[in-house]
């Protein structure tokens, strides 16, 4: 990561008339010591220290990326507000655009199905733990759960699933088409990241009518302001949450409605490209 930036920032500043852009894409990248924190928390002392030049040199490097850059983008208020803090630099809001789906599952389907899901990678700040305990407190229930991804540990992804529950399906790493499949037939997305930029996971759900829960990732509140789900804390919160909105379709229905008419008016390709030109053009 340390050479691209580094090459793309050469590159755009040796060429006049080419602009050098920067998108922030987590909640972190602001932070002028990211790699070596980062590092710090995860590496042996040994480990850390060999390794220090390294992650001393990627945080240089994004740093001047940033500094350096033309048009500067960021995914929620909290990037912008760090940005601006952090480097005197202001910032366009990226509005992240998929295409629109074709599938034809109804929402009655969707909830008759009840497929819990959970798409990401394994790393430790997506907490995929908690969505495991989440189906072990299900175990007795009707729900089925899909976890779709994985990690390059093995060994801990081994770790996690230790205790997986029968009513919980786990897919391992697959491509974006492939993981897009999970959704055309999904009830609920939950997610468990201990915060997010924007999750691609909300739209590509979004899209479908899938409702929301997160575990405190409600970037801008866009979640609750809009009705597309709920944020919660606890996995029990979760537990109650679920079976309270299974009891009520009309419910379901509502949310599953908010979330398609949101994507389709925030978040189609359309919307990303008109808002990514606009910005790139008053610079």
């Amino acid at each position: 990561m340390s050479s691209t930036y580094g090459i793309s920032i050469v590159f755009a500043k040796l060429k006049k008339n080419i602009d050098y852009i920067w998108i922030c894409t987590d909640n972190l990248s602001p932070n002028r010591f990211k790699s070596v924190r980062n590092a710090k928390t995860k590496l042996s002392a040994l480990k850390f220290l060999i390794f220090l030049p390294k992650f001393i040199l990627s945080d240089f490097l994004r740093i001047i990326s940033i500094k350096k850059s033309d048009v500067a983008f960021s995914q929620n208020q909290i990037q912008k507000t760090l940005i601006q803090n952090t480097f005197n630099k202001p910032s366009h809001k990226m509005i992240s655009g998929h295409p629109l789906s074709n599938n034809k599952t109804s929402i009655s389907q969707r909830f008759d199905n009840k497929t819990i899901l959970w798409c990401a990678n394994f790393g430790a700040h997506k907490r995929p733990e908690l969505f495991i305990e989440l189906a072990s407190k299900m175990l007795n229930t009707d729900f089925k759960f899909v976890m779709v991804g994985g990690h390059s540990d093995k060994n801990y992804v081994q770790q996690i699933l230790a205790n997986q529950p029968q009513n919980l399906v786990t897919t391992g790493q697959l491509s974006f088409d492939e993981s897009l499949r999970y959704f055309e037939s999904a009830t609920l997305l939950v997610n468990t990241s201990i915060s997010e930029g924007f999750s691609n996971t909300y739209i590509q759900a979004w899209l479908r009518g899938i409702p929301t829960i997160v575990f405190g990732a409600d970037t801008d509140s866009i979640i609750e302001t809009n009705q597309v789900g709920c944020n919660i804390t606890q996995v029990d919160e979760a537990v109650k949450n679920i079976g309270d909105l299974f009891k009520n379709q009309n419910k379901y229905k509502e949310l599953s409605t908010n979330a398609y008419n949101y994507a389709i008016e925030n978040h189609s390709i359309k919307k990303m490209t008109d808002n990514f030109l606009k910005a790139i053009s008053s610079k």
